[in-house]
């Protein structure tokens, strides 16, 4: 996961499939307070969501803005 290097500044965007929600919980905070955008691979922001704790697995995208973020999302859903 590089998303320490996406709060850094070193690349643009940072994402990974499947996730646990014990493995993006402590990082959404982080990411927020860098002034990144996190969401799923969806578009739906992690910030103030309610987690469902069965779902099985999380996608988490971040990004340093939302342009970025649209564009990925647009290539990951083929849209």
């Amino acid at each position: 996961l590089n998303i320490l290097d996406v709060i850094d500044g070193t690349v643009d965007v940072g994402l990974e499939a499947s996730l646990s929600l014990h493995d993006i919980g402590a990082l959404i905070p982080i990411v927020k307070k860098a002034g990144c955008i996190a969401t799923d691979f969806e578009g739906n922001e992690y910030y103030d969501n309610i987690f469902d704790f069965n779902a099985n697995k999380y996608d988490f995208l971040v990004t340093r803005n939302i342009e970025t973020t649209t564009k990925v999302l647009k290539e990951i859903n083929g849209k």
